[in-house]
């Protein structure tokens, strides 16, 4: 088990976030941040703040990167209830909202975005967001991840699909404490583990 990551923040007052913003515009005028465009090949990424928390700052970052870019609101702000829109760069992305203090209060995994495309941070039924990517030499065909309290393992994750080497299986699950177990497609158990606490988005790597 390896590569646990949680998203961090770069900034934390308000009007810091103004003075940043109008620092970058005159510094780097014409500058066009990576993926976030108003040219042609775009689409309209509307966010709908369906918690109690004001939100802060919002990450995106194509989803083939470890690299976050820059925060998407700039100077604005979501309040709770509120809707926010931008334009974005069609493609594959990963979305990370926070809060205030700098905490993800909401994130999305590997979301394609073709046209227009609404997130809903906050909603009341809560899921974390847990990845597995396969770095064995074999395909996985099982992949099960059921919480420690249950006596069975449950359903396969990735039903009739395989994932092959170097492949990412992304998923949403309600926070808490599970058992994780991959199969290699020989019936072999290549990765186990027990009692993973998952309160919050996480990656892991079957080696």
């Amino acid at each position: 088990m390896a590569n646990w990551s949680e998203v961090s923040s770069w900034k934390s007052v308000n009007w810091l976030k103004v003075i940043l913003v109008a620092l970058f515009v005159v510094g780097f005028a014409g500058f066009v941040q990576p993926g976030i465009t108003n040219a042609a090949g775009t689409t309209t990424l509307t966010i709908v703040n369906d918690g109690d928390q004001e939100i802060y700052w919002v990450y995106p970052r194509p989803s083939d990167t470890a690299q976050w870019c820059k925060d998407l609101l700039g100077a604005d702000t979501i309040q709770p209830g509120a809707t926010w829109r931008t334009r974005i760069t069609v493609g594959t992305y990963d979305l990370a909202a926070e809060d205030p203090t700098g905490a993800v209060i909401g994130q999305l995994d590997g979301i394609a975005i073709q046209q227009p495309y609404t997130w809903h941070v906050g909603q009341q039924d809560a899921k974390v967001s847990v990845s597995e990517r396969n770095e064995q030499a074999e395909a996985l065909c099982e992949l099960y991840l059921s919480p420690s309290t249950d006596s069975e393992w449950g359903e396969n994750r990735l039903g009739s699909t395989p994932l092959d080497r170097g492949a990412t299986w992304r998923g949403m699950i309600a926070p808490g404490q599970y058992d994780f177990k991959a199969v290699g497609c020989s019936g072999e158990v290549l990765d186990q583990a027990f009692g993973l606490d998952l309160g919050h988005d996480s990656a892991w790597v079957t080696p």
